[in-house]
């Protein structure tokens, strides 16, 4: 037997089914970004920060700086040494209040994060940024290489190296890890390391890599920055069978209406 719409009859299929598939979008069934390739200059290889903005010492370096990027030629660089006379990476650090300023982080949030209850405090400091536009679920990776000439751990001159996002501030790495000796002019280096972190809601939002001096403005850290990606949201697997079983309810539907005409 085979179903037909008259003419002028709206077909009860699509109607279900369009419905269907406007209640799946906010349920998060269809996942993905359309934006997920909006991050700009992940890996560096420009050969500058094209796509980034930067604050304090911050710069673009390759394996004559000491130590090989992740991947590529390039690699970014923030450290939170003062004195452009002698910089790490061609710049001079911020107080820490431009810092939270420039990455839209409400006053004291370093301090917060990273005094680790001495009352020390975050003292200067630099760092990257770059808007990007998400769907909830979608997951930034980076490749990050904390460096430091403080020992190795130090308190309360536990200088340390950050991500910032939506969510506030998220520690990448700090005195208290583990090292070895670096090729670079800070004395120690942990390598680089996978960093991952996962949007929990959908908008266009501010992200940052950056690094602080904590207590003190003497001896110098920093992180390097490789190979910064991200990734959609894969699409669930039982989206097929939802779409399935809504054709099937709409077929059932069109037949109910045929029998009901007839």
């Amino acid at each position: 037997m085979r179903f037909r719409v008259k003419r002028g009859q709206t077909s009860h299929l699509a109607g279900i089914t369009l419905t269907a598939l406007a209640l799946a979008a906010p349920l998060g069934l269809f996942g993905g970004s359309a934006d997920a390739g909006s991050l700009v200059n992940g890996g560096f290889e420009t050969g500058g920060l094209s796509g980034w903005e930067s604050i304090g010492d911050a710069g673009v370096v390759g394996s004559g700086f000491g130590t090989p990027p992740a991947e590529g030629s390039w690699q970014a660089g923030v450290s939170n040494h003062r004195s452009p006379s002698s910089s790490v990476f061609g710049g001079s650090s911020v107080p820490d209040a431009a810092l939270e300023g420039f990455l839209g982080l409400a006053s004291g949030s370093l301090d917060s994060a990273f005094g680790g209850g001495t009352g020390a405090g975050a003292t200067e400091g630099s760092a990257i940024k770059q808007e990007i536009t998400v769907a909830a679920g979608d997951t930034l990776t980076a490749k990050l290489n904390f460096l430091t000439s403080e020992a190795t751990p130090s308190s309360p001159f536990n200088d340390t190296s950050f991500f910032a996002s939506v969510d506030g501030l998220i520690l990448a790495a700090n005195t208290f890890g583990t090292f070895g000796t670096s090729g670079t002019p800070l004395k120690e280096e942990t390598g680089y390391f996978d960093f991952s972190y996962t949007f929990t809601s959908s908008g266009t939002f501010t992200v940052g890599f950056g690094v602080v001096d904590v207590a003190a403005f003497d001896l110098d850290s920093a992180l390097l920055v490789d190979n910064v990606a991200l990734t959609a949201v894969p699409i669930p697997a039982a989206l097929p069978l939802f779409l399935s079983a809504i054709a099937g309810l709409g077929l059932l539907g069109q037949r109910g209406r045929n029998h009901a005409a007839a």
